[in-house]
């Protein structure tokens, strides 16, 4: 059972899709100098950060008062995130995004 209600769940996913694209799109920005699109969609949402973030929410809602498995259990949720998201588009469009 979710603990939010699927309008929050939906929200809270866009949000952090939404945070985490422009994020990445100043990083690149800054770093090549031009604006690169660094979503795989058309819009301006990457969807592993919003699945990262509500995993993360979800996961540690308990444990808001300790910091090193704040930390470490995020770090650990967002990195099997990344990898689960890098093996289905590599298993969907032969290409490796990262």
């Amino acid at each position: 059972m979710l603990p939010f209600t699927i309008t929050e769940t939906l929200l809270m996913f866009f949000i952090y899709g939404f945070i985490g694209w422009i994020v990445e799109v100043i990083y690149y920005g800054i770093t090549e100098g031009k604006f690169i699109n660094r979503g795989f969609l058309n819009g301006a949402i990457c969807p592993v950060y919003g699945i990262g973030f509500y995993c993360v929410i979800w996961l540690f809602r308990p444990y808001l008062n300790s910091f090193p498995i704040l930390f470490f259990g995020s770090a650990a949720v967002c990195t099997i995130v990344e990898l689960i998201a890098e093996a289905l588009l590599y298993a969907i469009f032969h290409l490796r995004w990262w």
